[in-house]
């Protein structure tokens, strides 16, 4: 592993220099392919992973297997956070829903450093304290916005944590995304073209204006990204938007 890897996650490149060779030895490179399984629901947790592109998907099911995306990691974050509080047993679904690579470290090897490194501890749970807002602001955003304003979200967020600006997702994984059926998704992103926020193509849905996409989203969108630099000292968002800026065009493939 090189230092550019350590870079490539916010959590790794913040953490002091001594905590992180405390975890150094214990990190593996590894690529995760797109609908990889990293953690199955009520599974023991056997790796926590630290994201160095891409996105995972965490989604939360009923007992008749009714699904919802509760949360997103990406290069920002680590997962489990059930391991930092000591639990060994996951009890959602986490898979990979846009691939890249990521450092893992066996669950158990995590525990044992957090107990001989308070700090390292400390600089986690403040990311697994940022992680809970973020499922308390998709709960609300359930509970109280629009089809419309959710998929607005949903992509902020996805583009905040992607360098490339083209982003490969079925209608059917946007519905499961938003809680939502087929349908609602193809009449949110038909509402969104018609703001100027989108334009759609066979398969593929460009963002155009980012302004317009933030204020469907509204308060639905920011809480969590707000937080999250205070408490890490970072952005949420990926180098490439840092310095692109958020007005220039973004790219979504969305194949049928």
């Amino acid at each position: 592993m090189t230092t550019a890897h350590r870079l490539q996650n916010n959590l790794l490149r913040t953490m002091a220099d001594d905590d992180f060779a405390a975890l150094e030895p214990f990190l593996t490179l590894v690529d995760i392919a797109k609908r990889d399984e990293l953690v199955l629901p009520e599974s023991r947790i056997k790796f926590a992973w630290f994201p160095l592109g891409g996105i995972l998907s965490v989604v939360a099911s009923t007992e008749s297997g009714i699904q919802a995306e509760v949360g997103i990691v990406g290069r920002e974050g680590m997962c489990s956070v059930a391991t930092l509080h000591g639990v060994d047993i996951e009890m959602m679904h986490i898979f990979c829903q846009m691939p890249g690579r990521a450092l893992r470290i066996p669950a158990t090897t995590l525990r044992a450093v957090l107990i001989e490194r308070p700090t390292l501890l400390t600089h986690l749970l403040g990311y697994a304290q940022n992680f809970m807002l973020q499922i308390a602001s998709s709960a609300l955003a359930y509970a109280t916005q629009t089809i419309e304003a959710r998929l607005a979200r949903w992509l902020l967020m996805s583009l905040d944590r992607l360098e490339a600006n083209d982003v490969t997702m079925t209608h059917e994984s946007l519905a499961l995304m938003l809680g939502v059926r087929r349908a609602g998704v193809t009449v949110a992103i038909q509402a969104l073209e018609a703001k100027g926020a989108l334009i759609g193509r066979r398969a593929v849905l460009t963002v155009v204006n980012r302004t317009i996409l933030a204020e469907v989203a509204g308060d639905a969108y920011g809480t969590a990204e707000r937080a999250y630099q205070r408490v890490l000292g970072v952005s949420i968002k990926s180098p490439a938007r840092q310095t692109g800026g958020d007005e220039h065009a973004d790219s979504v493939a969305s194949p049928e």
